[in-house]
């Protein structure tokens, strides 16, 4: 009994170790930031990310809103990127929405590559009852 029990754990190990490197390897390729890609070499911000629900599923044909600024729309899967002249400061309101949802929350991160400065939103959404 106790060998199944090992071998039980072993299993579950594997499997959270494969899910783990899968997530990551999803997560780079969803950001991935090519300074060789002419709309990556343009002279401004880059504004990228995503809108999901609260169960983490993409969420096309959102609206991503910057300080009723900039305005980004989400590809059928979920994500958008797009340039703007400049960065707005860390403070700017970001809104997320799409008709028969309601906006939970967003984060925002900034960087910096050696050519350009980038600005990651991520929110989240959730249907409407």
């Amino acid at each position: 009994m106790s060998s199944l029990l090992h071998l039980s754990r072993r299993l579950l190990a594997s499997i959270a170790l494969v899910g783990g490197l899968v997530a990551a390897s999803s997560a780079a390729a969803q950001y991935e930031y090519d300074t060789n890609h002419p709309e990556d070499k343009a002279n401004a911000t880059r504004y990228f990310g995503a809108v999901k629900d609260e169960r983490g599923a993409f969420v096309g044909s959102a609206t991503v809103t910057v300080q009723y600024v900039y305005v980004f729309t989400t590809d059928t899967a979920g994500q958008f990127k797009g340039h703007a002249p400049s960065a707005l400061p860390a403070s700017a309101r970001i809104g997320c929405s799409k008709p028969g949802y309601k906006f939970l929350r967003a984060s925002r991160r900034d960087g910096m590559t050696r050519k350009a400065k980038w600005v990651q939103i991520d929110c989240v959404v959730t249907k409407k009852p």
